[in-house]
């Protein structure tokens, strides 16, 4: 019986064709059948989010390459679920062993690795592929390594377990972690730095050296893709040119040709239009009406690098699987513009790559460092530059901080562990384009979107800044935990976090990192409204792996942290979500109950990790415990029917102080606010700071207090509000 007779399988066109090929000779071969999409048995991909995965039918075994070419060497089928192209699943493709590990730590690998996508066996078998040992000699050791030509297997100490967890990173390099010699329990030692422009050249694969070429094609390059060897990459498919590319005529018409000879159409389209006709949308933003129309119809949505990419490699690969193939938000990266950044150990295309990110996120490329640069980006500690940033106290990240940063499209803090730390051994510039744009991100980003376009039909104020025809109130929306009365608290769900900090008191680079926080509850919870559904902000202090292990729990992602249960916080601090999240009175707990939990398999009670932060409730007066209590009675509720002017100076991002307000109930309204609308409303209230004098001083004469931002921000912390305290009152 051949091995793949009952397979019926669809290879996704993100692959090379050639790989394509390959895969579509081997499968056939031994008995597997090509179908449709939608009537596939297996699907085999490298991407999550491969072309028409939406029209997937259920229960269709979602595969990468290797579960072809390990079941071909295996002799039997693999199962599915270990070969996830799921990029949270770090450990994919991985089959386990230990040798000479105390059981303790045996327990955390095997958890680790089997809850995210790998397998973990007892015995060195011909299926292991990595084996641990934390010494040489044993028997395990010696046989792992005399066979190892032929079975590939990688012997390797358990350090390389930790910093993929840590650092987030899918497939981390084993190079500095392998025995008879790992680098990586030197400490501080660099990678072998023999010829560093041709080791890094020998490491790159020729899919990362395609995403390079196409990332850093200059204007001549583009010209002379449109005049290559002709092939039928699209397929028919109608790409539609945005408006936003602002493209010259002459480049414009490059661009076209480069698109008909690789089998597309290009679609014309008239801004008075009120749809088109498309399979494919090429803008540069994140908005306007066409992105809108692509979205809601399950389009294909690409930036012109991701147009460059798909022709000179002949695959379709999903634009959001990296960062420069997808558009980009349209508004600014705010703070992002103050940062002079320079990079040092990344060499040739790696080191223009991370100045191309740079430059698109607004900040300052510097090619040499001095006393005026913010942050260095290095791929290990060694050298001049890095020796003069811990001189001058200059922070020293690896290039996922700016990695983060593009993907929130925020300012994070640079003082997270897994921005700072360097393995020793490892090389970071080996990792790069390895991220995309996560669906969450992109889905959350349209919520915003489409929210921002209603707020603005709505805002038809009359000249006082009311709404037409009331008291200025809009009608607020049911509270989502209401709505959810009565239900049972049988789900689990994660929300992604962010990590914006409204302390405005900490300038360094260190000293802004808010502690980011995360939350999630479990069954049960006593205090609060009930709920049927529970989320969880996990990012970033519980990792991408805990965060999937957690999912695999029953967890599911969300985006909203007044519907949180829990709450992962390295200490106290006033950031975004942290605040809206106090709403809901949730357990606030340590990143060692994400950690405990998934290797545990099971969600642990929150009680021996609650976060432990005298310094912060020293800091802004208040016991965290109490505050919790407080928030049970206000149900959200603590800015209750009460609407707050804000006016233009206040340094607190406008956003962010927005859906803090609204989390308790309240309104924020972005307008400067009159006499006149003040006048009778006890409900409206103006929010300030000294640079806006102009704007207050003649409301405060007129016998309206005048409030701070910290009015708002100790209010949804404390869960009291703080009228006459002197940090909340300007007048």
């Amino acid at each position: 019986m051949p091995l793949f007779e009952d397979v019926k399988f669809y290879c996704a066109p993100s692959f090379p064709p050639e790989r394509q090929a390959q895969i579509a000779v081997l499968l056939d071969a031994n008995g597997a059948t090509a179908s449709p999409l939608d009537q596939a048995t297996h699907i085999i991909t490298n991407a999550s989010e491969y072309e028409g995965y939406q029209n997937a039918k259920e229960g269709v075994a979602v595969v990468t390459d290797s579960w072809v070419d390990r079941s071909l060497i295996l002799g039997k089928l693999q199962q599915p679920q270990y070969y996830s192209p799921d990029p949270a699943m770090l450990f994919s493709g991985v089959v386990a062993s230990s040798t000479d590990i105390k059981s303790t730590d045996v327990e955390v690998l095997s958890a680790g690795i089997t809850a995210l996508g790998g397998q973990w066996k007892q015995g060195l078998t011909r299926e292991v592929t990595h084996l641990f040992a934390a010494c040489p000699g044993s028997d395990k050791y010696t046989t792992a390594l005399h066979f190892q030509k032929d079975t590939r297997i990688k012997v390797l100490v358990p350090h390389w377990f930790d910093d993929s967890v840590r650092l987030g990173i899918r497939c981390l390099s084993t190079s500095a972690y392998e025995w008879p010699d790992p680098t990586a329990l030197t400490s501080g030692r660099p990678p072998a730095l023999d010829d560093d422009a041709a080791r890094l050249q020998s490491k790159i694969s020729g899919e990362k050296k395609s995403l390079f070429k196409a990332a850093l094609m200059t204007t001549e390059q583009e010209a002379k893709l449109a005049h290559v060897e002709k092939r039928n990459v699209w397929e028919g498919r109608r790409l539609l040119l945005s408006s936003d590319l602002d493209l010259s005529d002459g480049r414009r018409l490059a661009v076209e040709a480069g698109i008909l000879r690789s089998g597309g159409v290009v679609v014309e389209y008239n801004e008075d239009d009120e749809a088109v006709e498309m399979d494919v949308l090429i803008c540069r933003y994140r908005s306007g009406d066409l992105y809108i129309q692509a979205m809601n119809e399950r389009k294909l949505i690409g930036s012109l690098t991701w147009v460059f990419h798909v022709e000179s490699t002949g695959s379709i690969s999903p634009p959001s699987h990296q960062l420069l193939h997808y558009p980009i938000p349209k508004r600014p990266l705010e703070g992002f513009a103050d940062h002079e950044i320079t990079v040092t150990n990344y060499t040739g295309e790696a080191r223009e790559y991370l100045k191309k990110l740079i430059v698109l996120m607004g900040a300052t490329f510097t090619p040499s460092m001095s006393g005026k640069n913010t942050v260095l980006i290095a791929a290990y500690i060694s050298g001049n530059k890095t020796t003069k940033a811990k001189n001058w106290s200059i922070p020293i990240v690896n290039h996922t901080w700016l990695e983060d940063c593009f993907v929130q499209w925020k300012n994070l803090t640079v003082g997270l562990e897994k921005y700072v730390v360097f393995p020793a051994g490892l090389d970071f510039s080996e990792h790069l384009v390895e991220r995309g744009v996560p669906r969450a991100v992109i889905a959350e980003g349209l919520h915003e979107l489409l929210a921002e376009i209603d707020l603005s039909k709505k805002s038809a104020f009359d000249g006082e800044g009311e709404l037409p025809g009331g008291d200025g109130i809009a009608p607020q929306a049911p509270n989502a935990r209401d709505a959810d009365e009565g239900e049972e608290d049988n789900e689990i769900e994660i929300a992604p976090m962010d990590v914006d900090d409204f302390d405005d008191d900490d300038t360094s680079p260190l000293a802004t990192a808010a502690p980011e926080d995360d939350g999630m509850e479990l069954p049960g919870r006593g205090t609060g409204p009930p709920r049927s559904k529970r989320e969880m902000p996990v990012e970033p202090e519980a990792s991408d792996g805990e965060e999937s292990a957690l999912t695999k729990l029953g967890a599911k992602i969300a985006a909203r942290p007044s519907d949180c249960t829990h709450l992962i916080v390295k200490s106290l601090g006033r950031t975004e979500k942290f605040l809206c999240a106090m709403a809901v009175a949730p357990h606030i707990v340590t990143e060692k109950w994400a950690t405990a939990s998934a290797a545990a398999q099971k969600f642990l009670p929150p009680e021996k990790y609650r976060v432990v932060d005298p310094e912060n409730e020293k800091k802004f007066e208040f016991k965290l415990a109490d505050a919790l209590h407080r928030a049970t009675q206000n149900k959200g509720r603590i800015f209750a029917d009460m609407v707050f002017f804000v006016t233009p100076n206040v340094p607190v991002e406008r956003k962010l102080l927005k859906n803090v307000v609204a989390a308790h109930g309240g309104q924020m309204r972005p307008q400067n606010p009159t006499v006149r609308a003040l006048n009778g409303k006890s409900n409206y209230f103006v929010i300030s700071c000294p640079e806006d004098a102009s704007i207050w001083k003649p409301l405060a004469d007129a016998g309206h207090p005048i409030y701070t931002k910290e009015l708002l921000l100790n209010g949804a912390l404390t869960q009291e509000i703080r009228w006459d305290d002197p940090s909340s009152r300007l007048s």
